[in-house]
């Protein structure tokens, strides 16, 4: 478990900053469309997020929950309580950054990276408790937070580049922030091992964040552009992410 994990994290937090890069670079190279490769991705993203939280995340809470007779409404707040805690840490950074950014970089800059640190902690946390109860369900939480950490890592390098910072600076503010992902998985196994209980308390928090991201967060950007051909796109990407996730949970299975 501690390996896989281990591997889970380290391949999100190399794929998600090498494929931010490259995005970022072709999109400014290329002048590509937000319906392009991005509008692909987010809408593969949105689909992998909620098919792994309906259908993976949130029964083996409560399946792993029965072992401990916790009962299914409080599992449910805490999903509710992953996904209102998305929204006041997204609320903080934006509320930040439109109230000091004409003090310079530096605060927003710092913002961001601790923000996005404070997610990959969480993500890491994910990772960890989803490998715990099975590699399917770990296989498959480790895709989906990669699908959604493209994107993100791309909307950071474009965020911090428009606000001075060098390239150089805004690689290793990303570094450092995925790097947090290691504390977080390694925090779940401190405390996990003595407190297997938290297992599905975890989980439901992590479908309950997962929900956030891929429902309030990614799923508005697709409303951006409505012609007919880019929303039959913006569906089909959606359900092939919803497809693929489901086959693959079948397939490890």
């Amino acid at each position: 478990m501690v390996l896989a994990s281990s591997l889970g994290v380290l391949f999100v937090s190399v794929i998600s900053i090498i494929g931010g890069s490259a995005l970022l670079f072709l999109r400014q190279k290329s002048k590509l469309r937000d319906s392009d490769p991005l509008n692909a991705l987010l809408g593969v993203a949105i689909g992998s997020l909620l098919a792994t939280s309906f259908l993976d995340l949130i029964p083996e809470a409560l399946h792993e929950a029965e072992q401990f007779l916790i009962p299914a409404d409080r599992l449910f707040q805490v999903v509710l309580f992953g996904f209102l805690s998305f929204f006041l840490l997204e609320r903080c950074v934006l509320w930040f950054h439109h109230h000091h950014d004409t003090h310079g970089m530096h605060p927003t800059a710092l913002l961001l990276t601790l923000g996005d640190s404070i997610h990959n902690a969480l993500d890491g946390v994910a990772i960890g408790a989803a490998f715990a109860v099975g590699l399917p369900t770990g296989i498959a939480t480790t895709l989906a937070v990669t699908l959604h950490e493209i994107p993100q890592e791309m909307g950071d390098f474009a965020i911090l580049l428009g606000l001075g910072v060098s390239s150089f600076k805004t690689i290793l503010f990303n570094i450092v922030s995925a790097a947090a992902a290691f504390a977080g998985l390694a925090l779940f196994f401190v405390f996990a091992g003595r407190l297997a209980i938290t297992i599905p308390y975890v989980l439901a928090f992590t479908a309950g964040m997962f929900l956030y991201i891929g429902g309030s967060d990614l799923l508005p950007t697709l409303h951006r552009k409505m012609s007919p051909s880019q929303s039959f796109q913006q569906v089909f990407y959606l359900l092939l992410g919803v497809i693929s996730m489901t086959m693959l949970r079948g397939i490890l299975e």
